[in-house]
């Protein structure tokens, strides 16, 4: 679906706050110019928070034909990663990543909010590699994606390796707003690889839990590499969802449902 023209602009023109501090810390050496300089693909996973994409990299990793796939494009980790690698430009950064990453023979990829998906193609980053291959993690149900969202926001507990760090409380008007921001972000991703013509393959959290060894040789093969004798091990990481998830979404539900049959009362 795309996006209205109006904000299509805004979304094409607006730096996120990765693209800016990221700017700042290479003091606006950011763009590239020149031939491609890595001998292979640039793969990347778009996503939104608690799309499933930890669980996505965690079974493409483990097919042994890839690796990273984790937010190496967050602004802090990209802050302590040019330290360690000696990065002194943008893409002198991503060269130094990539060749880190590809140690034991995977192939690296890298996890892609929209807004960094637009800072790359800003900066022409992908004419660094001889392809852009791109993976689109996304949920069916935006509800649920969204409650697992406002809970893990409050608790700090982004995977099952984490510890919380509060209790969270329902609350509809957060829940409506990451409804709204998490279909405006895929959205956003999909109008940008269309008007990009950037091959995309999108996947499914729930595909991905009911069938992971089909879902996962689909994605493989979209992303040029053949996986055929690979069966899912049991994931690195634990499904969160709970009690309190199902009570957050059944509050959420009747308050809409009250809100919606609301509107014709008095009338």
């Amino acid at each position: 679906m795309m996006l209205g023209k109006r904000l299509f602009k805004q979304t094409l023109t607006k730096q996120d706050m990765h693209a800016k501090r990221i700017r700042k810390f290479f003091q606006d050496k950011v763009h590239y110019e020149g031939p491609a300089i890595i001998d292979g693909p640039l793969l990347l996973m778009a996503f939104t928070n608690r799309s499933g994409s930890n669980l996505l990299a965690d079974r493409l990793r483990s097919t042994g034909r890839f690796s990273g796939f984790s937010e190496s494009l967050n602004y802090l980790n990209v802050d302590r990663q040019r330290s360690e690698l000696g990065s002194e430009t943008f893409p002198d950064h991503i060269a130094k990543l990539h060749q880190a990453l590809s140690d034991g023979g995977a192939t690296p990829g890298f996890k892609a909010g929209w807004g960094q998906l637009a800072m790359l193609l800003r900066w022409n980053i992908p004419a660094m590699f001889q392809s852009l291959r791109i993976i689109h993690i996304r949920r069916q149900d935006v509800l649920d994606q969204a409650v697992s969202f406002s809970i893990a926001y409050q608790t700090q507990q982004w995977t099952s390796r984490q510890r919380s760090k509060g209790k969270a409380k329902y609350s509809y008007k957060n829940i409506a707003k990451l409804v709204n921001q998490i279909n405006q972000a895929n959205n956003s991703i999909a109008s940008i690889c269309s008007v990009f013509s950037l091959q995309r393959t999108s996947v499914f959290y729930e595909d991905l839990i009911a069938q992971p060894e089909r879902e996962v040789k689909r994605v493989s093969a979209s992303l040029g590499f053949e996986v055929t004798d690979w069966t899912p091990p049991p994931p690195s990481i634990d499904k969160q969802a709970n009690e309190l998830n199902r009570e957050f979404r059944e509050r959420f539900a009747a308050d809409s449902r009250s809100a919606l049959l609301a509107v014709d009362k008095g009338r």
